[in-house]
Protein backbone atom coordinates (compact mmCIF):
# COMPACT_ATOMS: atom_id res chain seq x y z
CA UNK A 1 0.00 0.00 0.00
CA UNK A 2 1.50 3.61 -0.98
CA UNK A 3 1.24 5.77 1.72
CA UNK A 4 -0.80 8.86 1.05
CA UNK A 5 0.64 12.62 1.81
CA UNK A 6 -3.01 13.27 2.95
CA UNK A 7 -4.16 12.61 6.47
CA UNK A 8 -6.75 9.76 6.60
CA UNK A 9 -9.98 11.01 8.52
CA UNK A 10 -13.45 9.53 8.94
CA UNK A 11 -15.93 12.02 7.24
CA UNK A 12 -18.66 10.64 7.18
CA UNK A 13 -20.82 7.84 9.44
CA UNK A 14 -24.03 6.72 8.38
CA UNK A 15 -25.84 3.72 10.30
CA UNK A 16 -22.29 1.00 9.86
CA UNK A 17 -21.07 2.60 6.90
CA UNK A 18 -17.83 4.76 7.56
CA UNK A 19 -16.01 7.22 4.56
CA UNK A 20 -12.87 8.43 4.85
CA UNK A 21 -11.53 11.04 2.77
CA UNK A 22 -10.14 9.46 0.26
CA UNK A 23 -14.06 8.43 -0.71
CA UNK A 24 -13.33 4.25 0.58
CA UNK A 25 -15.66 2.92 2.77
CA UNK A 26 -14.70 0.86 5.46
CA UNK A 27 -14.45 -2.87 5.53
CA UNK A 28 -12.98 -5.06 8.39
CA UNK A 29 -9.68 -6.83 7.82
CA UNK A 30 -10.11 -10.12 7.81
CA UNK A 31 -8.79 -11.94 11.26
CA UNK A 32 -8.47 -8.18 12.87
CA UNK A 33 -11.88 -7.12 15.23
CA UNK A 34 -14.43 -5.10 13.70
CA UNK A 35 -13.74 -1.60 14.87
CA UNK A 36 -17.27 -0.24 14.36
CA UNK A 37 -17.83 -2.37 17.49
CA UNK A 38 -15.87 -0.19 19.52
CA UNK A 39 -17.00 2.90 21.10
CA UNK A 40 -14.20 4.90 19.66
CA UNK A 41 -14.30 8.74 18.23
CA UNK A 42 -13.00 9.57 14.83
CA UNK A 43 -9.64 9.96 15.24
CA UNK A 44 -9.34 7.04 17.42
CA UNK A 45 -10.94 4.87 15.11
CA UNK A 46 -8.67 6.22 12.14
CA UNK A 47 -5.64 5.26 14.59
CA UNK A 48 -7.14 1.77 15.20
CA UNK A 49 -7.49 1.06 11.61
CA UNK A 50 -3.95 2.22 10.33
CA UNK A 51 -2.62 0.22 13.47
CA UNK A 52 -4.26 -2.51 12.11
CA UNK A 53 -3.36 -2.08 8.32
CA UNK A 54 0.48 -1.91 9.34
CA UNK A 55 -0.64 -5.23 11.42
CA UNK A 56 -1.88 -7.05 8.51
CA UNK A 57 0.98 -5.98 6.30
CA UNK A 58 3.35 -7.46 8.70
CA UNK A 59 1.32 -10.26 9.28
CA UNK A 60 1.07 -11.27 5.23
CA UNK A 61 5.19 -11.30 5.25
CA UNK A 62 5.54 -12.84 8.77
CA UNK A 63 8.08 -15.27 7.16
CA UNK A 64 10.32 -12.55 5.85
CA UNK A 65 10.07 -10.28 9.42
CA UNK A 66 10.55 -13.62 12.07
CA UNK A 67 13.80 -14.37 9.64
CA UNK A 68 15.16 -11.43 8.95
CA UNK A 69 13.48 -8.87 11.36
CA UNK A 70 12.91 -10.46 14.65
CA UNK A 71 13.40 -7.01 16.42
CA UNK A 72 10.62 -5.74 14.32
CA UNK A 73 8.51 -8.80 14.04
CA UNK A 74 8.54 -8.32 18.21
CA UNK A 75 7.83 -5.05 17.97
CA UNK A 76 4.66 -5.29 16.55
CA UNK A 77 3.25 -8.53 18.65
CA UNK A 78 4.02 -5.92 21.38
CA UNK A 79 1.43 -3.07 19.15
CA UNK A 80 -1.01 -5.82 18.59
CA UNK A 81 -1.22 -6.54 22.78
CA UNK A 82 -1.32 -2.61 23.14
CA UNK A 83 -4.30 -2.39 20.16
CA UNK A 84 -5.93 -5.28 21.39
CA UNK A 85 -5.68 -3.83 25.40
CA UNK A 86 -6.88 -0.41 24.18
CA UNK A 87 -9.92 -1.95 22.24
CA UNK A 88 -10.96 -4.04 25.31
CA UNK A 89 -10.96 -0.73 27.54
CA UNK A 90 -13.00 0.79 24.70
CA UNK A 91 -15.58 -2.12 25.22
CA UNK A 92 -17.78 -3.63 22.05
CA UNK A 93 -20.92 -1.63 21.41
Amino acid sequence: MKPSSKKLKVVKIVGDEIVFNNGKIYEPIPNFYDLRNFKLTKKEFVVCYRTQLLLASINKNRNYFKKYEMHQFEAAKHLSAMLQMFLMERGEI
